[in-house]
């Protein structure tokens, strides 16, 4: 099939009023990719290094009508996605980190000095620095280092910095 991804894939079916079932098998997916998916008919969605015995209960669900998302059957879909929705929303507002902050967060982890962050969000250097003390603050950081591994590891919603 010529298509770029497998999100593009979906569209496709839906697109072309397709009534299958579809089951995404994927190495990693986000949340807001979980909700997308489900939301272009993705009936389950699995990761590629599930055990066989589960990609086969998650077939046997989907066939059954019911959905599948990562190693569990989920019976109130519109239940899961407002808890799924929920849980992102508490992870952002736990840190506090307002957007201007995360861009300052995403440009740290992308190695880009005081400087460049400052002429890339074309800011003065001084307010850069002053970001980075409340980010400091809020995260429980010292370091850029610190901030970035956190930021990294967390899975904070970063931006990509060109």
């Amino acid at each position: 099939m010529p298509t770029s991804s497998g999100m593009e894939a979906l569209r496709d079916l839906n697109r072309n009023g397709n009534s299958v079932r579809v089951i995404v098998v994927t190495a990693h997916i986000e949340k807001k990719e979980i909700v997308e998916a489900l939301q272009l008919g993705a009936r389950g969605l699995v990761l590629k290094d599930t055990a066989t015995q589960l990609i086969m209960q998650a077939i046997e669900t989907v066939l059954r009508g019911e959905y599948w998302v990562g190693r569990e059957s989920v019976s109130n879909m519109i239940q899961y996605l407002n808890t799924l929705v929920q849980s992102e929303t508490k992870e952002q507002q736990r840190y506090g980190l307002t957007r201007r902050e995360l861009q300052i967060v995403s440009a740290v982890v992308a190695s880009l000095s005081n400087r460049e962050i400052a002429d890339h969000l074309k800011l003065a250097e001084d307010t850069v620095k002053h970001h980075l003390s409340n980010i400091f603050d809020k995260l429980g950081v010292s370091t850029r280092l610190e901030l970035a591994l956190f930021a990294v590891n967390l899975s904070l919603p970063l931006e990509e910095i060109l």
